[in-house]
């Protein structure tokens, strides 16, 4: 899995990137049609992407989503969306947030669970706003991004301070848009609660019929609801997650490769070897060993 830091600047044309302690970014850019297909799969962290100019185009869930001037993309862990192109004189502000920040308090778990969970009752993972909020959520934004690079030795409660109110903001407005939409289709809702458990237990867990019984549904009807939303399959997302998590252990620690093995709960080292191999075109240690190379 990519840090937070690397995958914000995988991300196209960022004209200025903050990062703090591997827990929030912000990027803020523009991109042009010509720089084409990104990929946002698989990544292990919270995003919301403020379009404030142009627009850009998506695909997710086998469908496609435009976005424009004032309407939001949200993202959740290894949700799988790609971004096909951009309108020339697109501009966007985003921020992203290590999974690991809810963790940090029973506050921030409950707001970053409230501000997700009234997405399940849409189809897109769009946020429409206003003029008004869209102008006062991209300065609030812009407020985190600079107190991002603000060199203080308050600067962690300040940015929790700042999110909080960007994550209530958000919150507010969602609600006055919920209003608007249609009843909760119960497809979308099963897909988000499969997505959140992925998230919450890909590493304990790798088979779908752990994910199809806390769901309250069979493996087959699972499977293919995956397929309908995603045009994936439904272990295709949770080997997606457990392969992000291994590359980035083996990027980023000294751990042994039956070490990572473990810590994935493979039944041995030999299972993970092969299915690192057969996702990745090559052994955990020639993975490892292209890295210091590189």
């Amino acid at each position: 899995m990519f840090t937070l830091k690397e995958f914000v600047k995988s991300i196209p044309s960022i004209r200025s990137l903050t990062v703090w302690e591997g827990l929030m970014a912000c990027a803020e850019g523009s991109a042009t049609s010509r720089q084409g297909h990104f990929s946002f799969d698989g990544l292990k962290v919270y995003g919301f992407l403020l379009v404030r100019q142009g627009s850009m185009l998506i695909r997710y869930g086998g469908h496609e989503i435009l976005y424009r001037q004032g309407e939001m993309q949200t993202y959740v862990p290894y949700m799988p969306v790609a971004t096909l192109e951009y309108s020339d004189d697109f501009d966007g502000i985003a921020l992203f947030f290590d999974t690991t920040i809810m963790q940090q308090s029973p506050m921030y778990h409950r707001l970053f669970r409230d501000a997700y969970d009234p997405l399940q009752s849409c189809r897109d993972p769009k946020i429409i706003l206003s003029p008004e909020a869209t102008h006062r959520i991209g300065e609030n934004m812009q407020l985190i991004h600079l107190y991002l690079a603000h060199p203080s030795a308050n600067k962690g409660a300040m940015l929790y301070s700042l999110c909080g109110v960007f994550l209530f903001d958000l919150l507010e407005e969602q609600g006055k848009a919920l209003e608007r939409t249609t009843a909760p289709n119960r497809s979308d809702e099963l897909m988000q609660r499969f997505l959140s458990m992925v998230n919450s237990h890909y590493i304990e867990e790798h088979e779908l019929p752990f994910y199809a019984e806390e769901l309250c549904i069979t493996t087959t009807y699972l499977s293919r609801l995956v397929r309908q939303i995603f045009d994936c399959t439904a272990k295709d997302i949770i080997n997606k997650a457990l392969l992000s998590e291994s590359e980035y252990l083996l990027r980023t620690t000294q751990l042994t490769i039956a070490q990572i093995a473990d810590q994935l709960h493979f039944a041995d080292q030999s299972s993970f070897n092969h299915f690192f191999a057969r996702h990745k075109g090559m052994s955990p240690s020639a993975f490892r060993k292209k890295l210091l190379q590189s």
